[in-house]
């Protein structure tokens, strides 16, 4: 069943704390190494040697005392080994020194000072832990090309699998994964053409619409486990004719769906924005039907003689983002590489547009910290940060000469995101640098990245990939969480250094 059960831990939040107590205690084992290895090297831990420090430890009292094997004693601790007493669990150097020094201050110049300061700076550098993989023999050579969180019931993760590709076609299948049993989905359901897209209703957690290859749109129950579509568009008047590239489910008082009930919003790549309302089978209307814009006549004598050819031709849609605070405004990505912004109650012209990109525009989203920012991935093998006020992006990325296929923003630091690129899982922190990613990941060298998602509540992201597995990391070594203010204030900083670094010298 897919109820959600507040008995048992979820294992996402489990295996965070675990990977976070496995850097803390390298930390401390690494910190020990050091003051050890002094002591090997024949001085003690405040810089002097054995047969001096016996000499000027005190025979009684609460300080440490020294054995007749050489090794100290304090409150029963001991350490044979280099003669080093350690506070209980703690890996501290600092506390290391005073016990062993009897409560002392070490000399500036002391080994024990020197090992202090370089412990006390070591950089980690950040770091994936690889948790689990979702995947079967039925998901076996499928490429993933969605993954959707239930909004409700955290422990459930809905995956599609098929192609974009027109040679690669085949059925298509919807696995819907729970955390608690990894190696086969709780529900699975088969689809004529492959899967493109995939969203979970907000308003009812069991309904799950399922975008095809084909165009038709799907609606499934997963709380039945039926695997035949509740509703679909296969005999819909206005249905897509072309694959279906993003699903989103929206609440808004705006047109049609007055009464703030919930819609659902489809991109396709014939071209067209469209709202469908789910009352009485699949009405729809089209919020945005895409458009070339018109190329300037080549010579301006031809002015008069220029005229529209008797065929519009439209462009194709390609990305899809809703902005968080307001349902009524969204981000359309095309293959021409533009980038419109959109308003569901004008659908005759778009509100902005940003050129940059060179190629088709494969993933928008925007942050979650700050909706009006967002972040753009393309087949120009480049990534850009916007400002939905400035039609000129603030920064642009490069990565591996390749396309990077899907971004996603953290949702626990306001300037880190990820991308796929080929085999590469990239994980970037515009706070830190924004030349270069902090990681770079090789996940599989014998698939293709194609999704990549964080989960809400955890620093943890899912990849799929072209051979159907779900891949679920754990992040290490990254700054710590600050408030929703604090980390909205990270990303403000970037935007201005961003912007300070192309005004004019």
């Amino acid at each position: 069943m897919l109820s959600h059960s507040t008995s048992k831990p979820s294992r996402i939040s489990a295996m965070r704390f675990a990977a976070n107590d496995e850097g803390a205690q390298r930390v401390s084992e690494r910190q020990t190494v050091h003051v050890r290895q002094s002591a090997i090297a024949g001085e003690g831990v405040g810089g002097q040697t054995a047969e001096a420090r016996d000499k000027s430890t005190p025979t009684g009292g609460a300080g440490a005392a020294t054995t007749t094997d050489g090794s100290k004693t304090s409150g029963g601790n001991t350490d044979a080994e280099g003669g080093v007493a350690q506070a209980h669990g703690s890996g501290n150097p600092s506390i290391v020194a005073k016990k062993a020094s009897n409560g002392s201050k070490p000399a500036p110049g002391s080994p024990v000072n020197l090992q202090m300061k370089v412990a006390s700076t070591a950089y980690m550098p950040p770091d994936l832990y690889l948790l689990w993989k979702f995947g079967c023999q039925l998901t076996k050579g499928r490429n993933v090309t969605s993954i959707a969180f239930n909004p409700k019931n955290k422990d459930i993760l809905a995956v599609g699998y098929g192609a974009f590709e027109f040679d690669r076609q085949h059925s298509g299948l919807v696995c819907c994964w729970s955390i608690k049993k990894i190696n086969y989905p709780e529900r699975s359901f088969k689809t004529p053409s492959g899967v493109t897209a995939i969203a979970w209703s907000t308003r009812n957690e069991n309904l799950l619409a399922v975008g095809t290859f084909s165009g038709v749109i799907m609606v499934f129950d997963a709380r039945k486990g039926n695997k035949i579509p509740i509703i679909d568009t296969t005999h819909a008047a206005g249905r897509h004719y072309g694959p279906i590239c993003k699903l989103e489910w929206v609440s808004r008082e705006a047109g049609r769906s007055a009464g703030n009930m919930e819609s659902l919003i489809s991109l396709s790549m014939d071209g067209r924005v469209t709202e469908w309302f789910t009352l009485k089978g699949f009405d729809c209307t089209d919020l945005m039907v895409l458009k070339r814009p018109r190329k300037k006549p080549p010579n301006p004598i031809m002015k008069k003689k220029h005229t529209e050819p008797l065929i519009v031709r439209h462009a194709v849609g390609t990305a899809l983002c809703f902005t968080d605070d307001e349902q009524n405004i969204y981000f359309i990505g095309t293959e021409d590489g533009q980038i419109h912004k959109c308003s569901c109650s004008y659908n005759e012209q778009y509100l902005e547009t940003y050129n940059g990109h060179t190629a088709s525009v494969y993933a928008i989203k925007c942050s979650p910290f700050i909706p009006d920012v967002f972040l753009s991935c393309s087949a120009d093998w480049t990534i850009r940060l916007w400002h939905a006020d400035r039609e000129k992006s603030y920064l642009t990325m490069a990565t591996h000469s390749s396309a990077v296929n899907d971004l996603a923003w953290s949702h626990q630091h306001g300037a880190v995101f990820a991308c796929t690129n080929e085999s590469f899982l990239e994980i970037w922190d515009l706070e830190h640098s924004t030349l270069d990613p902090v990681h770079v990941e090789t996940v599989c060298v014998d698939t293709t990245m194609s999704v990549v998602l964080f989960t809400e509540e955890s620093d943890t992201l899912m990849v799929g990939d072209s051979g159907g597995s779900v891949y679920v990391y754990a992040m290490k070594n990254f700054p710590s969480v600050g408030t929703s203010a604090e980390e909205a204030t990270k990303l403000t900083s970037v935007l201005a250094s961003c912007l300070s670094s192309q005004l004019p010298t």
